[in-house]
């Protein structure tokens, strides 16, 4: 999708599943061992424990369309930078801006930390 440079390559998978909202291949995307650290608790999770919360994104949300700002390959990673236009089931859109930066091996994800706007999401949920 993005790149053909292994770093950008699976953040390239990793944000196609985000759009078709396919849980299976967002997680092949993470190695085993991967933590997954957000903004918005400041908690570590595991995959699995992520999980929970990507199934409320991909069901309350029945579109997701990332339009990327910034891809950047960095030391032992990448750097993406996106505006996510999500549709709510009821209609009504968000433009949500956010920022992650991965640390990737072995073409897998291992570290993945999401900066996001809460206070935008928070008033397209609420």
């Amino acid at each position: 999708m993005i790149s053909t440079n292994p770093s950008l390559a699976v953040v390239g998978r990793f944000v196609d599943a985000l759009e078709r909202g396919d849980l299976d291949a967002l997680n092949a995307c993470f190695a085993p061992q991967a933590r997954i650290w957000h903004n918005t608790d400041q908690k570590w999770a595991t995959v699995e424990e992520n999980a929970v919360g990507t199934t409320y994104y991909f069901e309350a949300f029945t579109s997701r369309t990332y339009k990327i700002d910034r891809l950047e390959p960095l030391p032992g990673g990448a750097l993406l930078q996106f505006v996510a236009h999500i549709v709510r089931t009821d209609g009504r859109t968000l433009d949500w801006p956010g920022c992650v930066v991965f640390d990737i091996e072995d073409d897998m994800i291992v570290k993945l930390m999401e900066y996001i706007d809460l206070a935008s999401f928070m008033a397209a949920v609420g």
